[in-house]
């Protein structure tokens, strides 16, 4: 709980083309299962990891990074030009057109829609 608060020194995982590390003290870790379909949000400084899974089921995980593009460095973009980085709001916000050739805004709303009557029928 609040290790956000303090700058933590992180490390490439030589294991992983993609994942950074950090040494925390565990003693202090909050364990959360999350159960399939489930969601957890972190501030952006919160150290985490998923651990091994020692279930006999695959589990894939899907990490979004929400960055207030006017508070970050320029650079901080420069250097990760291999990904697309979609604006969600804001004059830069194309919908998905400008990275992926296609406009999602109409499919997106609709989906949340499907979503959500589903849930209410669950």
């Amino acid at each position: 709980p609040h290790a956000f608060r303090e700058a933590l020194e992180h490390q490439r995982d030589p294991f992983s083309d993609h994942h950074i590390f950090c040494r925390v003290d565990e003693s202090e870790a909050e364990l959360i299962e999350l159960k399939a379909g489930g969601v957890v949000f972190f501030c952006y400084g919160a150290p985490h990891a998923t651990g091994d899974n020692r279930s006999d089921k695959a589990r894939a995980g899907l990490a979004y990074h929400f960055i207030h593009i006017e508070e970050t460095d320029p650079d901080f973009f420069a250097k990760r030009q291999a990904h697309p980085h979609p604006h969600l709001t804001g004059p830069e916000a194309s919908y998905g057109e400008k990275e992926y050739g296609e406009n999602l805004k109409d499919r997106f709303q609709g989906r949340v829609k499907e979503l959500a009557a589903e849930a209410v029928r669950a």
